[in-house]
C-alpha cells in the first residue's frame, strides 16, 4: 500500500507509476516504513492494534488489498506472510503488532508463524500476560483470543451492545475449514468468548 496525502491511511493499490519506486525507496532508506515515527495512528499499543485491524478489515472488506483483487486472490494476504502461503493467522497478528511499533520476531523476520509463540515466547520476550478463559478476566480491546489451544488467534477489539465480544481475524471464512487460499480478514460477535485463553500486551 502507499500513504497517498499528508496525515492519510495506507490505501491500496499502490502507485505504480514511473519514478514512484524511486522516491518511495529513497524514503525508506531514510525512515523504517513501519516505525512508530513513520504512523498516521497514535495512542497507546492496544488503540494501535484496535484501529489497525478495524483499518485492515475496511481494506478487505472493500476490496481494496491489491490491483485486481477477488474473493481467493492468495496475494491479498501476501503482505502480512511476507510472501508466504499456509494459514496466515498468527501473520497478521504479528503485522499488526509490526506495524503499531511493537513487533515480534527478529528484526529481519518480524512475525511469529504459530499461534502458540503468542502464549510461549510472548510473556519472556513481549511482557504479555496469559489468561485463561475461566470466567476471571475480561478480555480488553487490544488482547489477543487464542482458540483451542493454539488452532486459531483473533484481536478483541470491543463489545457490542449486548455485550458479546467483537474480534477481528486473518485466515477466517474458508480458513477454518482448512482452505486457507479462500480466507480473508473477518468481523465476528460472539465468537471470541469461545477462547481457550487470552493474551494481554499490558
Amino acid at each position: 500500500g502507499q500513504i497517498k496525502a499528508d496525515g492519510g491511511a495506507l490505501i491500496y493499490p499502490a502507485n505504480n507509476d514511473y519514478g514512484a519506486y524511486i522516491v518511495y525507496n529513497a524514503l525508506k532508506a531514510s525512515v523504517s516504513l513501519s516505525s512508530p515515527e513513520c504512523s498516521t495512528i497514535s495512542g497507546p499499543l492496544r488503540t494501535k492494534i484496535v484501529k489497525l485491524a478495524e483499518q485492515e478489515l475496511a481494506l478487505w472488506e472493500g476490496g481494496e488489498m491489491y490491483p485486481g483483487f477477488r474473493e481467493g486472490d492468495t496475494s491479498s494476504f501476501s503482505k502480512y506472510t511476507d510472501t508466504y502461503s499456509a494459514d496466515w493467522c498468527a501473520w497478521f497478528v504479528s503485522w499488526i503488532l509490526k506495524e503499531a511499533g511493537n513487533p515480534v520476531g527478529t528484526p529481519g523476520r518480524q512475525w511469529w508463524s504459530y499461534v502458540d509463540d503468542f502464549t510461549e515466547k510472548g510473556p519472556a520476550e513481549k511482557g504479555f500476560v496469559v489468561h485463561v478463559n475461566n470466567g476471571e478476566y475480561k478480555a480488553q480491546p487490544g488482547d489477543f483470543a487464542i482458540f483451542n489451544g493454539g488452532s486459531h488467534i483473533n484481536i478483541v477489539v470491543g463489545y457490542s451492545d449486548d455485550g458479546k465480544m467483537i474480534t477481528i481475524g486473518g485466515n477466517q471464512g474458508a480458513g477454518e475449514n482448512g482452505n486457507w487460499q479462500n480466507s480473508k480478514v473477518n468481523r465476528n460477535i460472539g465468537y471470541g468468548e469461545q477462547a481457550t485463553e487470552y493474551v494481554s500486551v499490558d
